[in-house]
């Protein structure tokens, strides 16, 4: 799931958080966070992770 645009909401605690609900989340910190530009994988499943993690830094 993509929350990108509603994380904001969803830090505010005025909409649904997706993350009890989907195996990964995706979101950005310069988007509705204000913050500055970067990004954000959320994952509650350790192999998931795992798997996340060597994809994006293989060595």
């Amino acid at each position: 799931v993509d929350m990108a645009h509603i994380a904001g909401l969803v830090a505010a605690g005025v909409h649904i958080s997706p993350i009890p609900y989907a195996d990964v989340v995706t979101t950005t910190t310069h988007k509705t966070l204000r913050g500055p530009r970067g990004g954000m994988i959320l994952c509650n499943d350790e192999e998931i992770a795992k798997k996340i993690n060597k994809a994006i830094f293989p060595g």
